[in-house]
């Protein structure tokens, strides 16, 4: 039966394996040239002032991870869910659910009053996260730069 705990940095190589392929699949797409980039990546995250990490497994392999990071906010605490993911082979079964419940419970115990997250819009995971409460915001949006020469 598969449960939900804390993140530990022994669980960072299942972690990696399980980012890498769900994120390389549609409709992401990402290409992480190698396992190492993407170890990275998730070492920065867990490696930040405020990181709160948690795993649903079943005994030792890990099935799906949240990695997020608490912030301070004039309108209260906020955690930022960074990654969330949960392996290809076993989504459809209720662990996204049961992560993202996990994961509220023991931020709502640390005092925390928002969670709060960017994803793409139509996909599975803005589908899985309306059904998980959150919500559009009308008034904010994602913008990035590609830095160049010119």
């Amino acid at each position: 039966m598969p449960q939900v705990r804390e993140f530990k940095t022994t669980d960072m190589d299942r972690s990696v394996q399980v980012f890498m392929e769900v994120f390389s699949q549609e409709p992401w797409g990402d290409q992480w040239p190698t396992p190492q980039r993407a170890r990275e990546y998730l070492l920065d995250l867990a490696n930040a002032p405020g990181f709160r990490g948690f795993v649903v497994h079943e005994g030792s392999t890990i099935l799906g991870m949240c990695f997020g990071h608490k912030v301070r906010w004039w309108a209260g605490d906020e955690y930022f869910v960074d990654e969330f993911c949960i392996d290809s082979d076993v989504q459809q079964r209720g662990l996204g659910t049961q992560l993202m419940a996990h994961a509220k419970k023991a931020l709502m115990r640390e005092g925390v009053q928002f969670m709060v997250l960017l994803t793409d819009r139509q996909t599975p995971a803005e589908s899985f996260y309306v059904r998980q409460g959150f919500q559009t915001s009308a008034k904010t949006v994602f913008m990035y730069k590609r830095l160049e020469d010119k």
